[in-house]
């Protein structure tokens, strides 16, 4: 992907949808059979130079992610010409805040899906 493009993403607002497959509801030991979808800000992204900080007290789970742009829009797209809508890839880091997610929990917002 080029520069002029990483830069437009910010401008444009763009709709972030992650996809969980092989996450477990608390408790649960069986991966769930269709995805679990949500949204991600798009104050999450994170270019080259810029800083992410960190609340040092909380215990911050990580892993390594593969996003994918879209590139052209589409429906009901056939599976041997869904890479034809796919404008590049890159690479995702998903953190969770624990103290963040247990309180939200406490409270039923906005995990209120953990609780299975």
């Amino acid at each position: 992907m080029n520069k002029l493009f990483l830069q437009s993403i910010k401008r444009s607002n763009p709709k972030i949808l992650a996809l969980a497959k092989n996450y477990l509801p608390a408790g649960s030991k069986d991966v769930p059979s269709n995805p679990i979808i949500f949204t991600k800000p798009c104050s999450s992204i994170l270019f080259k130079g810029e800083n992410l900080i960190l609340n040092t007290k909380s215990q911050i789970n990580y892993e390594i992610e593969l996003g994918v742009v879209i590139g052209t829009a589409g429906k009901n797209i056939d599976r041997k010409h869904a890479l034809d809508h796919v404008g590049g890839y890159f690479l995702c880091l998903d953190m969770t805040d624990w103290g963040l997610l247990s309180a939200c929990k406490v409270n039923g917002a906005p995990w209120e899906i953990s609780k299975g």
